[in-house]
């Protein structure tokens, strides 16, 4: 996949594609990573690519000029998406990553200030996409978000490609409790299927637990399943130790779970 940058900062993309599992996946030829500087297509002296509002409005605009021009630089395919960064787009999901995934070109624009000027977006932009509904300084950490999240999606880029199908949201789920060694730690001990070496059963375990987390933490995903076996689910939670269910923080789901189960 080849991903080209359209940013005010290169070299804060650069520091950051160049490390960890982003740099590998560069070294491995899984990712080709491109990074266009705005100001690089600037006229005047000095180099400027912002200007004031029509109508009034705090901050300037980046202008539709260099942006075209830089745009131009990029060599483009059918298939290329170009996506502009931004509050106002569609929210960043494991759906939407699903998408992007198949693509064999992604142009992610990084604005500043107040914003690019709207002309650029109604030629050029093919997706509107924000990691939040809230405003940061500029497109830059929203691109390099989307990028991170992308590549545990592409096989070749994690050790272990299994690691990011358990991921949180992958399924619309939450992610198990995990654990590391000691066994014990401050009066608290880790849940004994997971140390039992039985896989079946810490499968259900890890499946059933990941219910049971996004019941407690993000109630609003349980209503995108319709699957799911609650008299299964709460089988499996009244058999939980008192203990493992204040360790898990799940002690207060009873009632909830009745009320799916019914």
């Amino acid at each position: 996949m080849k991903i080209s940058f359209i940013t005010l900062f290169p070299e804060f993309i650069k520091s950051y594609i160049q490390t960890g599992l982003l740099g590998r996946a560069q070294l491995n030829n899984i990712f080709e990573f491109e990074v266009y500087n705005i100001r690089d297509n600037a006229e005047g002296n000095y180099k400027s690519v912002d200007d004031t509002v029509y109508g009034g409005g705090d901050g300037a605009l980046i202008q539709y000029a260099p942006l075209k021009k830089t745009l131009d630089q990029i060599e483009l395919a059918s298939d290329s998406a170009v996506i502009y960064l931004s509050p106002q787009g569609r929210p960043l999901d494991s759906a939407l990553i699903n998408e992007l995934k198949n693509k064999k070109h992604l142009v992610l624009v990084s604005g500043r200030y107040a914003g690019i000027d709207q002309r650029f977006i109604t030629r050029h932009v093919h997706i509107e996409v924000s990691i939040g509904d809230y405003v940061l300084s500029g497109g830059e950490l929203p691109s390099l978000v989307l990028v991170e999240c992308l590549s545990r999606q592409c096989d070749g880029v994690l050790g272990n490609q299994k690691s990011s199908k358990e991921d949180s949201f992958v399924n619309n789920f939450l992610e198990a409790p995990q654990f590391t060694k000691p066994v014990e730690i401050d009066g608290m001990t880790v849940p004994q299927v997971l140390t039992s070496g039985d896989h079946k059963k810490i499968e259900v375990w890890k499946k059933n637990m990941s219910v049971l987390m996004t019941l407690s933490k993000r109630e609003d995903l349980i209503a995108s399943h319709d699957h799911i076996n609650w008299p299964d689910v709460l089988s499996f939670y009244n058999s939980l130790s008192e203990e493992d269910k204040n360790l898990m923080q799940i002690h207060h789901l009873l009632e909830k779970i009745k009320k799916y189960s019914l």
